[in-house]
């Protein structure tokens, strides 16, 4: 049944006295219901997310730019469920998946002699592939501009991406990849991505490195030429590839804008695995690299290596690039203590059993900030859920993994998924692996992805991939505790690249807060990277310091009291510079629902007569 949205805004007032005007006049003529707060903005967010259509992976959608007095002749014609937006200039159809080739040829035509276009929105990659995200231009505009880029541009060195197609080619993007190559299966999936590819150029606009550079090579279809061409020459890549490959943050930003749904994730991780196996790198580059894979997945060991630093830091004039990054990224004051809820055990759920879960307790965040992770299993705890520590389980492996250095990941992927499996497996079983650092959250949904290939691997991998969520994820499914008095802060929430771009995590963290009781800000250009990526800040020291700068001139624009995030690399990036306590949203969640103050916040000024006195601790 159609249903029509109004959507109502303005002082409350306002909007209640609107709604009931309109709402006497509409029962009239049809069912009205009214809807507010959290229902509403969730309704609102579904429908800007087109979560009607996208739950279905195989859905065909497309999207359609028409005069609105157009929209309902073309919809009503090839009968498909529709969303109008725009008063019904912009369209949202979805049709069947197994007809494609002919609604291509059936909606480009109507939405062309209505003088308006259509686009292929959202479909399975091979969909894509088969019919083109958007409509051929005609043969003779095609052999024109082919001509012309044949007179002018005879090699595309302008723009190496930019070409146009014949009639007779089915892909976007054209690669001579030899056929032996293709016996490789990574590179036959870095084939058939590279073609998903059309150059639009929307990534551009989202890639941080060509916002700080401003060159093609450093964008994300830039890189996907270069690597198209590194694979269809083979070999050893050169210098120039290998250093433009590097500078990508693989923050996925252009991969969660990408209207063509380049998996670009999936192809710069192999390319950069691709060239720690072909390319040998200058000696100091390999010792630095190597270095950072032993220590920063040992705990006892990354705390050595800090307390190493701390004796260089009075030295680091002496150095640059890497090593003076990695000098000043060592905490000035001492470390804390390790925490005894990092060591393997089960953590009892309060009142009633809700749920079974295993938590990630991470490498970095045990030594950087462990009351991250005791402010997690205060809340899950205290919401019924059984946490369990698991023996065997640690590093998640992205430290080598975003390397390239793949070698050095998979053996700890496979510890961890042992460890978790034995859980899941036993007589109490595990409903989630909870992770609280995005960065990690990434790198697990992608175990089954990285072991694929592996037929002893590939299913247990999958598994525990369909079973890791980020704590605000689960939190959300849960549902938080009626929070209890706290001081009202304004939190400037940051989302991780990982959190926003990797997961796709944007909504919850932030209604979460809200329904905490903190007055949540947004940081402006939210979708651009911090800096931190990992290792980049160690790895890329310049453009991470640029990317730092700004934003942290964002994050301080808004007036904020506190800042919160979900990745612990973006709150080492930051928080020695935005003025202002920097916590982990768990930790605000911890203390509104009954938990410890943040140490961080007692430096903030509290609002009169309106103290926060509960504490927690963890019990096991």
């Amino acid at each position: 049944m159609p249903t029509t949205a109004l959507r109502l805004e303005g002082i409350q007032e306002s909007v209640v006295a609107r709604a009931a005007g309109l709402g006497s006049r509409l029962h009239t003529v049809s069912d009205v219901r009214t809807v507010a707060d959290e229902e509403s903005r969730d309704f609102w967010r579904k429908l800007r997310d087109l979560s009607s259509f996208a739950a279905d992976p195989d859905a065909c959608v497309w999207r359609l730019m028409l005069p609105g007095t157009q929209a309902a002749r073309v919809v009503n014609a090839m009968g498909g469920e529709a969303v109008y937006d725009w008063g019904g200039s912009e369209v949202f159809i979805r049709m069947e998946a197994g007809k494609a080739e002919e609604h291509a040829l059936a909606l480009r035509t109507m939405a062309g002699e209505a003088g308006g276009n259509a686009c292929l929105f959202r479909a399975p990659a091979e969909l894509r592939r088969r019919v083109g995200a958007f409509q051929p231009r005609p043969k003779a505009l095609q052999e024109l501009g082919e001509r012309v880029r044949q007179m002018f541009d005879p090699n595309s060195i302008l723009n190496p991406g930019k070409r146009a197609r014949s009639a007779t080619e089915k892909h976007d993007m054209k690669t001579r990849i030899s056929e032996a190559a293709f016996a490789n299966p990574d590179i036959a999936l870095a084939n058939d991505i590279i073609r998903t590819c059309v150059h639009c150029g929307i990534c551009l606009s989202h890639c941080p490195t060509y916002q700080v550079r401003h060159d093609e090579n450093d964008s994300p279809r830039g890189r996907i030429v270069l690597m198209r061409d590194m694979y269809e020459q083979g070999g050893t890549p050169d210098a120039k590839t290998v250093g433009h490959l590097d500078r990508c943050l693989t923050c996925l930003a252009c991969e969660a804008i990408c209207p063509s749904g380049v998996q670009y994730s999936k192809l710069i991780g192999h390319g950069l695995e691709h060239i720690e196996t072909t390319y040998r790198r200058p000696l100091l580059q390999r010792v630095i690299r190597r270095t950072l894979t032993v220590l920063i997945p040992s705990p006892r060991l990354f705390r050595v290596g800090l307390h190493a630093g701390k004796l260089g830091r009075p030295f680091k004039w002496m150095f640059s690039g890497s090593l003076r990054a990695m000098l000043d990224m060592t905490p000035t004051g001492g470390l804390p203590p390790a925490s005894p809820v990092d060591r393997p055990q089960v953590f009892p759920a309060q009142g009633p059993r809700r749920a079974r879960v295993s938590i990630l307790n991470g490498c970095v965040q045990t030594i950087l900030d462990p009351k991250i992770n005791e402010a997690t299993i205060r809340l899950l705890q205290r919401h019924g859920v059984e946490v369990v520590v698991a023996r065997g389980a640690g590093c998640c492996g992205a430290p080598a993994e975003h390397m390239g250095m793949e070698k050095y990941a998979l053996p700890l992927v496979k510890a961890n998924i042992d460890a978790w499996l034995k859980e899941a497996e036993g007589p109490g079983g595990l409903d989630a692996i909870i992770v609280n650092t995005s960065g990690c959250g990434t790198s697990l949904k992608a175990y089954g992805h990285a072991l694929r290939l592996d037929p002893a691997w590939k299913e247990k991998a999958a598994r525990i991939s369909a079973l890791a969520k980020d704590i605000t994820e689960f939190m959300v499914d849960i549902g938080l505790q009626t929070p209890r008095k706290h001081r009202n802060l304004r939190v400037v929430y940051h989302s991780a690249c990982s959190m926003q771009h990797g997961q796709r995590i944007v909504h919850q963290p932030l209604d979460l807060l809200r329904s905490a009781g903190f007055e949540v800000l947004e940081v402006p250009d939210g979708f651009m990277c911090c800096g931190s990526a990992g290792v980049y800040n160690l790895l890329q020291p310049k453009i991470a310091g640029e990317l730092k700068q700004r934003k942290v001139a964002n994050i301080r624009s808004v007036g904020a009291d506190v800042a919160a995030s979900g990745n612990i690399g973006c709150m080492t990036q930051l928080s020695d510079s935005i003025g202002m306590p920097f916590v982990h949203t768990v930790e605000l969640l911890d203390w509104a629902t009954g938990g410890p103050e943040p140490d961080a916040l007692r430096a903030v000024k509290a609002l009169p007569n309106d103290p926060h006195t509960a504490h927690g601790r963890v019990t096991s």
